[in-house]
């Protein structure tokens, strides 16, 4: 966490970094850092590592220094997964810890069953500490939580976590022996997801401020201590970052790094940015590429698309990730859910480019600007809502709509009714986000019947995916959607006479 200015300064951001623990995993955390730090292009990246793990005290007074805590856990009082944290920084609370680095290091690694707890301190005051990993194995909650404590007035620009790969799905079986039950109890101790889901819902008011990376697919059963399998956590976290929406994603966190929205008041005015599409983003390839086309056609010309269909189709996804894979100069995003949003994203522009205070001055200003710059007017449900006087003047600029109200094609030169997918993409949308195999010809067929069952919906598939994911098996869900679904429908049905 950056501190070149005083803590109590108000008009810079915090950007904070955050790592899982991960033993063997970490090996694609640092290449997940490494290539977002080279898209940084900091030189002084290599430097900056050598000197962290320099022969020296952990504590650092330097006033720009950045700031830096491992996690660990005292062997000697566990209760509530109460962390130990080896600061290199003074809190209001606690002086930063007298201790070596290699010494904090050694004791956030000390992961039971491979090494030995390590022992911190003299004689008298000697502690034993083992990893932070049981119930701080995604510590960004902790993070946070520093920052707040340390820029009380400064809020968070950029929240970037960095995983070690999705473990698998957590599951006990019908008599499970006492050492299995130990094994299930460590890895929800262990789990990362629930801290990331957390502060994905803590950040969703904030788009375009928190970024998770973590390789989907390849490292589930990678255990801490399997450093032979280095190369295949390089091949697996290579294949991650070469996708599309990871390059998105990364593409965006740069920006926000190198330039980032401050805050231009007490009240804490940010700019919003057009979020990244959901990484389980499967299809549309057809539409995707129609919408390209359209845009990139008469260049400098006014473009005006709009997206409709029922809630749920994925109109806004669709939207996403096409801005995330066009190459506009500027992108503004518009929350089009009420009159109110619609006033204040544009009037908040209009502040962070010192135009004025009102969504008027930035129309004229964008009627002004011959860039190819793109507006996305997200969710223009409300059929009372007259959209078009929201669009700046001129013949030129592009507009991106999405909404429930077909109506609004009145004001398109171009529309596309968005419906449901088609069933092998829906399958792929499903097992993506449960994190199964799409190639398992079991899991396509158990997939098949469930999408099915969703009407291929992508809104409902990608839910029924994560809920999947986090708690039961792809059988069992189909099964208790079977279930619920009789439930539901028995008090409707009328007595046999």
């Amino acid at each position: 966490m950056s501190n070149t200015l005083p803590a109590n300064t108000p008009n810079l951001g915090v950007r904070v970094l955050s790592f899982d623990g991960g033993g063997a995993g970490a090996l694609s955390e640092l290449l997940i850092l490494e290539r977002l730090m080279y898209q940084v292009q900091a030189s002084k990246f290599e430097e900056d590592l050598k000197h962290i793990f320099k022969e020296e005290y952990m504590s650092d007074s330097r006033v720009d220094a950045c700031k830096t805590f491992v996690c660990a856990m005292n062997t000697m009082n566990m209760n509530a997964a109460i962390a130990e944290l080896f600061r290199t920084y003074d809190t209001l609370e606690e002086p930063a810890n007298e201790c070596f680095v290699w010494e904090a290091a050694r004791a956030t690694s000390a992961t039971p069953g491979l090494f030995k707890s390590a022992e911190i301190g003299s004689d008298v005051t000697r502690q034993r500490y083992i990893d932070g990993g049981f119930g701080h194995n995604n510590p960004t909650t902790l993070v946070l939580e520093e920052a707040k404590q340390l820029y009380p007035s400064r809020p968070v620009v950029l929240m970037t976590s960095i995983g070690s790969g999705y473990a698998d799905t957590i599951q006990i079986s019908k008599s499970p022996s006492q050492s299995a039950i130990l094994q299930v109890a460590e890895r929800i101790a262990r789990d990362c997801e629930r801290t990331h889901d957390d502060n994905a819902r803590r950040f969703s008011v904030l788009p375009g401020t928190y970024f998770r990376f973590n390789v989907q697919q390849g490292l589930q059963g990678l255990e801490p201590h399997q450093w032979e399998k280095s190369a295949e956590v390089l091949a697996h976290t290579n294949a991650y970052l070469r996708s599309q929406e990871v390059k998105a994603k990364l593409t965006e966190a740069v920006k926000v790094l190198l330039h980032p929205v401050i805050p231009l008041s007490e009240s804490a005015v940010y700019v919003k940015v057009c979020p990244p599409p959901t990484v389980w983003f499967t299809g549309r390839a057809d539409l995707l590429d129609e919408m390209s086309q359209y845009f990139k056609t008469d260049l400098g010309q006014r473009h005006i698309f709009l997206l409709h269909g029922l809630g749920g189709a994925g109109k806004s996804q669709i939207a996403f990730k096409f801005i995330h894979q066009s190459s506009f100069s500027e992108v503004y995003f518009v929350d089009s859910s009420s009159e109110e949003t619609i006033e204040n994203d544009p009037a908040t522009i209009a502040l962070a480019k010192k135009l004025g205070k009102d969504s008027k001055v930035t129309l004229r200003w964008l009627a002004h600007q011959t860039t190819e710059w793109l507006i996305l007017f997200n969710n223009a449900d409300d059929i009372s809502l007259n959209l078009a006087r929201y669009f700046p003047t001129g013949s030129h600029g592009s507009i991106l709509i999405t909404s429930r109200n077909p109506d609004l094609r009145q004001n398109a030169y171009k529309e596309h009714k968005v419906d449901r997918m088609q069933l092998e993409e829906a399958i792929d949308l499903l097992l993506s986000a449960a994190r199964h195999s799409i190639s398992a010809q079991e899991n396509r067929q158990i997939g098949k019947q469930l999408v099915e069952r969703l009407h291929c919906l992508p809104l409902a598939v990608a839910q029924a995916g994560a809920y999947i994911s986090s708690s039961r098996a792809l059988a069992r869900y189909l099964e208790l959607y079977e279930t619920t679904t009789k439930r539901i429908q028995l008090p409707n049905q009328r007595p046999s006479q």
